[in-house]
């Protein structure tokens, strides 16, 4: 399992902020194939409150550090959270309101909560980690029979993700959340058909903004 932030920038700009693997440290207890007794190494784990927490900051400390080397240090920033209820921050859960207390205070980052059951207002779920999942293929090494060196595959996977993925992922959202106003709220085709994927690479005005930020296609 992977946890990842991404977004658009205060000059309209995508933005790879955060992708880490979601593992904790373990000591091997006996020689092994792949490990000697005592070494240390990263497993994956479930992510509970407290690893939430301690990603959220990471999340936010890089955040922060970006719009301050873009000369936006002051911008408060919007970041939505999924509601997964494994990680405590299920609708209407007290976490949630301690955790958007921290980001304000802290970062000055206001969180926004995604509703609960709703995978297409996710914009990791929407479409990046099926780009990611693309780049992955492309690169086809072989390694990725071992959780580890898929790992490293997929962190490669995602700097090399196209930037216009994640302007496309933006367009998607907007699509999810006309259709969510037209079926007030139902959404049964969740954005599907009506054009996102395709308008950053066809619209004049985002044919400008690539220009402008020489994004390749």
């Amino acid at each position: 399992m992977f946890d990842g932030a991404i977004g658009v920038g205060p000059n309209g700009e995508p933005v790879k902020i955060f992708f880490e693997w979601v593992a904790k440290k373990k000591t091997a207890k006996r020689k092994s194939k792949y490990h000697k007794k005592g070494d240390v190494y990263l497993e994956s784990c479930n992510m509970d409150v407290p690893y939430y927490t301690n990603n959220l900051r990471k999340i936010g400390k890089a955040t922060r550090a970006y719009y301050k080397k873009v000369g936006a240090e002051k911008v408060r920033v919007v970041l939505q959270i999924d509601s997964a209820g494994g990680h405590g921050m299920a609708v209407g859960h007290g976490n949630y309101d301690k955790l958007a207390a921290m980001m304000l205070e802290e970062f000055n980052i206001e969180l926004v909560q995604q509703p609960g059951n709703t995978p297409m207002y996710n914009l990791l779920d929407l479409a990046i980690w099926a780009a990611i999942q693309l780049e992955v293929d492309k690169m086809d090494n072989g390694a990725r029979h071992r959780e580890a060196e898929l790992v490293v595959v997929c962190k490669q996977a995602f700097k090399n993700l196209p930037p216009v993925n994640i302007l496309r992922a933006f367009e998607m959202h907007k699509d999810v959340a006309q259709e969510a106003i037209e079926t007030e709220g139902w959404c049964p085709q969740e954005g599907k058909g009506r054009g996102g994927a395709k308008r950053v690479h066809t619209d004049a005005s985002y044919a400008e903004l690539r220009k402008k930020l020489k994004i390749d296609e």
